[in-house]
């Protein structure tokens, strides 16, 4: 992920950061992101995971 200037808002964005270190990511990734979305949702969330996740599960998670 490469932070982009928004020309658009004043640059200031709320960015959520997670990570987990689970090797079935799956269903953590989707609780942390329901807690975060629950709470006061970010412009944007950047996610780190230790296992690699395939593209096609990622774009699911995305979405």
């Amino acid at each position: 992920m490469r932070a982009i200037r928004d020309e658009r808002n004043s640059g200031s964005r709320r960015v959520g950061f997670n990570c987990t270190l689970q090797v079935k990511f799956a269903s953590k990734i989707k609780s942390d992101l329901a807690t975060i979305a629950a709470s006061n949702p970010p412009d944007a969330v950047a996610y780190f995971c230790e296992a690699n996740v395939p593209i096609a599960k990622r774009d699911e998670l995305i979405k």
